[in-house]
């Protein structure tokens, strides 16, 4: 379902990470949404490998893939684009 978001359901042993959480699509009007999903599924990924729970991995999925819809094309996402965009939301 294009443009719902993602939905993460977690439960961390010891900590108070737990159950549903929306994260909403962040770019309403994307460009191109070709390597969203990618982009979203790949940095998920690689945060749970380091130390992120489900629920700060998700975050940071939904931000690098709003970051991937906004130019038309393929585009280098870099950590400060990143930083930038996590700041902005999470403030």
């Amino acid at each position: 379902m294009r443009g719902k978001g993602l939905i993460a359901y977690g439960a961390e042993n010891g900590s108070s990470v737990s159950g549903r959480q929306h994260f909403p699509a962040i770019v309403s009007n994307p460009l191109d949404v070709v390597g969203a999903g990618d982009s979203l599924f790949a940095s998920t990924s690689v945060s749970l490998c380091s130390v992120a729970n489900i629920m700060e991995a998700s975050a940071i999925g939904t931000c690098m893939a709003s970051l991937a819809v906004r130019n038309v094309g393929n585009i280098l996402i870099n950590k400060n684009m990143l930083q930038h965009q996590l700041h902005a939301l999470f403030k």
